[in-house]
């Protein structure tokens, strides 16, 4: 076989405080988990990768994913948002057990679209092993967040339940052919 193909993508995670997108990132990343919450405070950068198949090809992509961590509520205005410039993808964070978490996923995505907007979203349901969601929730929020065009999944950095499978969803939409 060929040897991969590399790709550098720059990936924002992007989410309000608490919503635990650096124990996200550095499960993912380095497959650790802390108990103690450690509020970032400057904006950090950890770079990953992944390797994944091109559809309808023999050959690979080796995706090098420069992952942004931010601190500040995103929808802090034009000094945070002029840190997505040049995103490829965001990954949008917000606790599963929050109220109308498909409206905050929707509001992210629609002030990140002013800075990058030909990235890719995929929204995530952070926190889901600690939400109680009552059965079918899921689906139906699935279901509407399709509609508006916006991948849902649901992660856990505590169990790591999920959270290589929102990277490697991102991943697919980044090197798909034509871009997403």
């Amino acid at each position: 076989m060929l040897p991969p193909i590399p790709m550098v993508k720059k990936v924002c995670v992007v989410g309000p405080p608490g919503v635990g997108k650096t124990a996200y990132i550095e499960r993912f990343a380095a497959g650790n988990w802390r108990h103690e919450h450690v509020p970032t405070l400057a904006p950090k950068v950890t770079r990953t990768e992944m390797t994944l198949p091109l559809a309808d090809r023999i050959q690979e992509v080796l995706v090098q994913v420069m992952v942004w961590d931010f601190p500040q509520n995103p929808l802090g205005g034009q000094r945070q948002g002029a840190k997505l410039r040049g995103a490829a993808g965001m990954l949008l964070l917000t606790r599963a057990d929050t109220p109308h978490p498909l409206a905050r996923l929707t509001a992210l995505r629609e002030w990140a679209l002013t800075y990058a907007p030909k990235a890719a979203f995929v929204g995530v349901l952070s926190q889901a092993d600690r939400a109680e969601l009552g059965p079918g929730v899921f689906s139906r929020l699935r279901e509407a967040a399709a509609a508006k065009g916006l991948p849902l999944m649901t992660a856990s950095a505590r169990t790591g339940d999920g959270v290589r499978a929102t990277f490697l969803r991102m991943g697919e939409l980044l090197v798909a052919d034509p871009p997403v």
